[in-house]
């Protein structure tokens, strides 16, 4: 079984109805996903032994090194036989506008989830939430 890119954009544009950088690197994603399964993911690839360095290793850094652990964590479970896919999660980044009445609006990233809903993971510290309309994204890659 299967899921088409357009079960992953329809989410994302009812979420988001002015997102226009959707880029999906592949044809379809695996049906399997869900809340339970992204909570495991997020906790096997954990970011919290990172130290954040402001313009070095900051939220974009994060972002991108945990989408790559969980690819590989994906693969290293197919090739350990502990679960039978041919299709990548629609687990992602995001990169969009954070909305903070403190200190107003600034550029941030995270990661995304598509299962039963659209999902935003806070790399940094492993917090998987319901997107709000503090974050604004304009470019999303799975």
């Amino acid at each position: 079984m299967k899921i088409s890119t357009k079960h992953i954009r329809s989410p994302l544009k009812k979420t988001w109805p002015d997102l226009r950088q959707i880029w999906l690197t592949d044809p379809h994603y695996d049906p399997n996903l869900n809340y339970n399964i992204i909570q495991e993911i997020v906790e096997a690839c954990s970011l919290k032994n990172f130290d954040f360095t402001n313009n070095i290793w900051d939220c974009d850094n994060y972002a991108l090194q945990l989408h790559a652990k969980v690819q590989k964590y994906q693969y290293d479970l197919i090739k350990a036989g502990k679960i039978n896919s041919k299709y990548s999660w629609a687990f992602g980044e995001c990169i969009g506008f954070n909305d903070n009445i403190f200190s107003g609006k600034s550029v941030h990233a995270q990661n995304i989830a598509i299962a039963d809903r659209v999902y935003l993971i806070e790399p940094q510290d492993g917090t998987i939430k319901i997107p709000d309309k503090n974050y604004t994204p304009f470019f999303v890659r799975f």
